[in-house]
């Protein structure tokens, strides 16, 4: 008996009408930030920039045009999405149909009339990739940024949302915990609720996974200091709870938890 399905018990499958088809999709090869922990900005730092290129609009619909899209996520793998121009009427045409837009960004480009159109577009979902709590710590992580600059557009982009009387975007920040960082972790919660955003995500560093210069991995993984780590990470996981912000640890790390 063969185990192959007939095309047609399978067609629903490929164009996605009976099930939840989310996408990730980079829309732009530049970044206008270089993390230290960033893979890519490790792989231009060694072999230049690959020709530039970005879809646009009509790019993206046709992509779109044959499949049922539940959730679309802008990613930023050493990929800035609001450095393409043509993000904003994408996402309100890919909301028209009935798709949640979630996106990805550093923050430094969320002007007070960025963070109008992002605010009356209906994106679902920001996250803003924010990796130390001071400004020494996130400038040093994310070369390029201003951590001035990058928390008050958060706070603008707040501002307007209540403004304007809307409960999206929902803005969680994101923070890739590595040693030169974990110190931050509590006072990534006072941030949080100081700038009033949704939720703090913590994510934990991987190492790039391409053949890279040791001496360009300046970073290590906070499983260096084990110890050091799970008093911060627990200080921090108590600390959101006390002041009521949202805070997702992956669960690998939740054994460093105490209590």
């Amino acid at each position: 008996m063969s185990n192959f399905q007939p095309l047609d018990d399978v067609e629903h499958l490929i164009y996605g009408e009976n099930l939840p088809v989310n996408v990730g999709m980079d829309i732009v090869n530049r970044c206008n930030v270089s993390c230290r922990m960033c893979g890519g900005a490790l792989y231009v730092e060694e072999k230049g920039f690959d020709k530039y290129s970005r879809l646009g609009f009509d790019d993206i619909m046709k992509f779109f045009s044959d499949v049922q899209v539940s959730e679309i996520t802008f990613v930023g793998s050493y990929s800035e999405p609001f450095m393409n121009r043509d993000i904003i009427p994408t996402s309100r045409k890919l909301i028209a149909h009935g798709a949640k837009v979630t996106v990805i960004t550093n923050a430094t480009l969320i002007t007070r009339d960025l963070a109008e159109d992002i605010v009356r577009s209906g994106i679902h979902h920001i996250y803003v990739s924010i990796h130390g709590a001071t400004k020494e710590t996130a400038e040093f992580v994310m070369r390029g940024a201003k951590f001035d600059t990058v928390t008050q557009n958060l706070r603008n982009l707040m501002e307007i949302r209540c403004e304007l009387g809307s409960r999206t975007p929902h803005v969680t920040m994101n923070m890739v915990l590595m040693r030169e960082n974990i110190a931050d972790a509590p006072k990534m919660i006072e941030l949080a609720r100081d700038l009033g955003v949704d939720g703090v995500a913590f994510a934990n560093m991987r190492l790039p996974d391409f053949q890279y210069e040791p001496e360009s991995f300046t970073v290590s993984l906070i499983t260096e200091d084990l110890d050091v780590s799970a008093k911060h990470l627990t200080e921090a996981s108590n600390l959101a709870k006390e002041y009521g912000v949202a805070l997702n640890i992956p669960q690998p790390l939740r054994p460093l938890l105490a209590g």
